[in-house]
């Protein structure tokens, strides 16, 4: 607590700045390390801000789009590009950006999701806001269509013709957010209603935020009505305070993450307060909170420090009952290459036997002309640090080293990290050559330890390490995307993932009728293998998913879905699915101010919704569901 109060103090006396947009301010860092002020830009004029994911095949489309419109209109309107991806995927997005080229926006990196909670970002992506040079929002939307960048050249035409530079309101702005998902299940003739309202109000620098949770029920059957997340949050140029209930990430969550994620029903929220300041090169945070599910105050530290513009290194410190984490890293940019390093070390006080929990984890990338290249390993001994914090998962969640998909069937199996026990690798090649061509190639290996150390693996990547290998996948596609019309990519992924081994094909083929109308085609085939033992042997058995989808832009997408599967009564049951087929049909609307509306009716297969290494078993469905996010 004492570091708590020294650094407020500290905090507080060393800006006296106010915001002075009553907009939220933030500043996030680019892949160099160098910050981005979201005040600072508005400063220049209009801005647009996009927020993305390397996972969001969408985004993929409207970036080389967003830097287009960047080069138009270079100096007259910011565009600012944030990547949303979370620790699994964030390492790679630098190689993915020096090999595209996107230099004439600003591209930088929300890797805790910071920045989309005090925005509001919805689930959906891409979501896209055009603010003018006061900072009110005049333009958003989300998603992209093929058509959809000619609708936003319109409006950004539209606002430089009558943006006029004006003096900057004094007062404040609200901000409203409404995440609804209703649900009827045939199987279980249940209704499922649930409603996430959030809001904020900004005005001179201070923000109150809440948010209010209705279910009835939840899909888990839980009725509730609940005001959560409520907090009162100062910013000022150097610092900020916040008290009530806040989220965080030290690091890349080796020792402290802290989030939301609705999809998978995952909320590590803790309430107390957090403060963080920026003095001299020197950020600091503390902070000192409880964890919704468990009786145990925790308090936590983290220094940054700029060593000069190629390195930068940091230093965490968690603290609870009578254990302590602590851990240390680098991160250091030179030409052509970047890394990431740290290692973090656990410690029970009170128990002479407790076994030291040890963390590591280690990135490099490496970029030369059309070629970029990511390499990653980790080494998670007894390193789960307050295990279900929110009665699902732990307060910290490291680099899982496992592919997010662009596809269905890649995603049906994956693998649930264990921050108690693992070491992996992953490696990725990218290469974006001329006249539309592209290609990507993916491989990774995760293990539990037995009498293994990550020096074994990486000595013998390919080698046999029998009942230690918990997951490995090998991933590789290639693209074509100027082929008059017609935009195609080919991929083929292999898995063996907990008694499984997987085999893949896909392709995906887009029709540009016109500059609003599109076709996307896609088909997934998936052939399954039942490891045998001698006590069971079940065979193999095949899955396919296939898609057709019509879109309108800057409005409608309308989808028909089919999923089928070949399984017997044996492997139904082990694999906890049900016999297809699974026809499925989806309409979305995207309104003027960017609401999102989307009604699907049909039947599914049981599958897995994953994020950041964390899974979460969705069970067969069949019925209708409405979901919507819409801003106020």
């Amino acid at each position: 607590m004492k570091q708590i109060l020294c650094l407020l103090a500290i905090v507080l006396i060393s800006s006296t700045a106010v915001a002075q947009y009553s907009v939220p301010e933030w500043s996030l860092p680019d892949v160099d390390g160098n910050q981005t002020s979201f005040h600072n830009a508005l400063g220049n004029g209009p801005v647009l801000v996009s927020y993305w994911a390397l996972w969001c095949g969408p985004c993929l489309k409207e970036l080389p789009h967003l830097n287009e419109i960047a080069s138009e209109f270079t100096d007259e309107l910011t565009v600012i590009a944030i990547n949303t991806d979370t620790s699994r995927s964030v390492h790679k997005v630098a190689p993915f950006l020096a090999t595209k080229g996107y230099n004439n926006m600003t591209i930088v990196c929300d890797t805790s999701g910071d920045v989309q909670r005090k925005m509001q970002v919805p689930g959906a992506l891409p979501f896209l806001v055009l603010y003018d040079s006061s900072g009110n929002e005049v333009y958003r939307h989300t998603g992209y269509r093929e058509g959809d960048a000619i609708v936003l050249h319109e409006e950004i035409t539209k606002l430089l013709a009558s943006d006029q530079n004006t003096e900057v309101s004094a007062s404040g702005q609200l901000q409203v957010s409404h995440h609804l998902e209703y649900s009827y299940s045939k199987d279980l003739y249940m209704f499922a209603a649930e409603n996430w309202i959030d809001l904020s109000y900004t005005a001179n620098g201070f923000q109150y935020g809440a948010l209010i949770n209705s279910q009835q029920p939840s899909e888990e059957g839980i009725k509730d009505n609940s005001l959560l997340h409520e907090f009162v949050e100062y910013n000022a140029d150097k610092y900020s305070v916040r008290a009530g209930h806040f989220y965080g990430m030290f690091g890349r969550g080796l020792l402290f993450s802290a989030y939301e994620n609705r999809a998978i029903r995952v909320d590590s929220v803790l309430k107390g307060a957090i403060a963080s300041g920026n003095l001299y090169g020197l950020k600091a945070t503390a902070f000192t909170g409880s964890p919704s599910a468990l009786e145990t105050d925790i308090e936590g530290v983290d220094f940054e420090y700029n060593l000069g513009k190629p390195l930068t290194a940091g230093f965490s410190r968690l603290s609870w009952d009578d254990e302590w984490a602590r851990s240390g890293r680098l991160n250091g940019v030179i030409p052509h290459m970047s890394y990431y390093v740290e290692y973090g070390i656990k410690r029970n006080d009170s128990m002479e036997n407790y076994d030291d929990g040890t963390a590591f984890y280690a990135g490099i990338n490496l970029n030369y002309g059309s070629f970029g290249l990511s390499v990653e390993g980790k080494d998670y001994e007894n390193f789960r640090i307050l295990n279900r914090a929110d009665g699902k998962v732990a307060l910290n969640n490291g680099p899982s080293l496992t592919r997010e998909h662009l596809y269905s069937l890649p995603n049906r199996y994956p693998l649930n990290q264990n921050m108690d026990d693992e070491l992996g690798t992953q490696i990725e090649l990218t290469w974006d050559g001329s006249n539309g061509w592209s290609a990507l190639v993916n491989a990774s290996r995760i293990l539990s330890h037995g009498e293994l150390e990550l020096s074994d693996l990486l000595s013998d990547p390919t080698g046999d390490f029998g009942s230690q290998l918990k997951f490995e996948e090998f991933y590789a596609h290639i693209e074509q995307e100027k082929m008059g019309p017609f935009h195609w990519r080919a991929a083929y992924h292999y898995a063996e993932s907990e008694g499984k081994n997987l085999y893949a094909g896909i392709g995906e083929l887009i029709w540009n009728m016109n500059s609003t109308q599109s076709w996307t085609f896609k088909g997934e085939q998936q052939f399954v293998e039942l490891s045998s033992n001698e006590n069971y042997d079940l065979g193999s058995f095949n899955q396919q998913f296939m898609l057709v989808e019509f879109n309108q832009a800057p409005h409608w997408a309308i989808s028909g879905i089919l999923e089928l599967n070949d399984l017997h009564e044996e492997q139904l049951a082990f694999v906890q699915e049900k016999e297809g087929p699974f026809p499925a049909a989806q309409v979305s609307y995207v309104s003027d101010n960017g609401a999102l509306f989307t009604l699907w009716a049909g039947q599914r297969q049981a599958g897995y919704l994953c994020a950041g290494g964390v899974c979460k078993i969705e069970p067969a469905f069949e019925g209708v569901e409405l979901t919507a996010t819409f801003k106020y």
